[in-house]
């Protein structure tokens, strides 16, 4: 008996959403295999679950075209989601098939409309897993592409045929109180993976001197290009972990350079940091606040699930804005210090996890 997981691949947070989701679900219901479907790359599954899976790799998902980890790419958001609607019901006919043959029992999605299609082309529940769907992100763009109209339209009748939405906290926007009473909508806490390693393991695994404060830069699984990394030499009372896709890890100094694939996972790194510093995404924001690590943030203005993640992050950790500009010229260090001398928040209980799996497997 299989579960199917269809991932969107825009950016890492929803496969890290998706790694927590299948971990606790793994250890409720022995013998369930897991058939993930995604081109978020294998590795990612590898490094972050403790379970046996498959991987497919199939593009599951559009969202949004970006030009760097800030700038959206709107007419290319059009094209390509014009070919994914167009094609999701020839698409979900031989999917169907293919879930048949792995013996699937119900599909999981993270935000992705094939899985929700294949699903319902397979006569299968679905449960679609999200802090956000795509018709309501598209529709803060109507105004300067109005071809995404019809799209989100398209889209969103498709997410509210799920079997079940399961809307992880922060959502936005928040659910109407006829959904939530409808019981087909379940609002849960904050859905995170868990961190394996303590703070100073991460320290040891990564050759750190353990008496320096860690500060973690990380823009998600977007390209960026970091400006200016010789200004965080000027700081030798600190260690800087930087995420910078370089082919393997490379050190200079108080500053250790590190791929896409960690050799310690991005979880127990934004767990085991003094202070996060980059882009507000969902997985970084909610692991964080899980372990209550400071953020020193950069807004996304033109995505707008931006504001709803500021407001979690200002309510639930000691957090500070950094302009895009500041971080671009390599002018943000001055931020640190007043950051570092506040203290840490409170680790939380994270059991958004386990309180979706419940939901999943009264399902299937």
């Amino acid at each position: 008996m299989s579960l199917a997981v269809f991932i969107s691949p825009h950016g890492f947070g929803h496969a890290a959403r998706a790694c927590a989701l299948i971990q606790v679900i793994a250890e409720r219901r022995e013998g369930l295999r897991f058939e993930i479907f995604t081109t978020v790359p294998k590795w990612f599954f590898e490094d972050s679950l403790e379970v046996p899976f498959t991987w497919h790799q199939l593009d599951t998902d559009v969202g949004l075209v970006q030009k760097s980890s800030l700038e959206v790419d709107l007419g290319a958001t059009v094209e390509r989601v014009g070919e994914l609607v167009g094609s999701l019901e020839s698409r979900a006919g031989f999917l169907a098939r293919t879930l048949e043959g792995l013996s699937c029992r119900a599909v999981l999605a993270d935000i992705s409309p094939l899985g929700l299609a294949a699903a319902a082309a397979a006569g299968l529940p679905s449960v679609l897993v999200e802090n956000f769907t795509w018709e309501w992100i598209y529709a803060a763009y109507f105004d300067r592409e109005p071809r995404l109209r019809p799209l989100a339209a398209s889209l969103g009748e498709r997410f509210r045929r799920a079997t079940l939405r399961l809307r992880a906290r922060p959502v936005c926007p928040p659910a109407v109180a006829d959904d939530l009473i409808s019981q087909r909508v379940l609002e849960v806490p904050p859905i995170c993976r868990l961190r394996r390693r303590t703070r100073g393991a991460v320290r040891r695994e990564l050759g750190l001197d353990p008496a320096r404060p860690l500060v973690l830069l990380t823009m998600g699984g977007v390209a960026w290009r970091y400006a200016n990394l010789d200004r965080l030499g000027s700081r030798p009372d600190l260690n800087f972990a930087v995420l910078a896709g370089v082919a393997a890890a490379e050190r200079r100094d108080n500053v250790l350079l590190l791929p896409d694939r960690s050799p310690v996972p991005v979880s127990d790194l934004v767990a085991g940091a003094d202070v996060v510093v980059g882009k507000l995404g969902y997985s970084t924001v909610v692991e964080a606040w899980a372990a209550g690590t400071r953020y020193a943030f950069v807004r996304r203005p033109d995505f707008p699930e931006s504001p709803v993640l500021e407001a979690f992050v200002r309510e639930t950790l000691p957090a500070v804005e950094i302009p895009v500009s500041e971080l671009e010229r390599g002018e943000w260090l001055g931020a640190l210090d007043a950051l570092l001398a506040r203290p840490r928040a409170s680790a939380r209980a994270a059991d958004g996890a386990e309180r979706a799996a419940e939901a999943i497997l009264r399902l299937s």
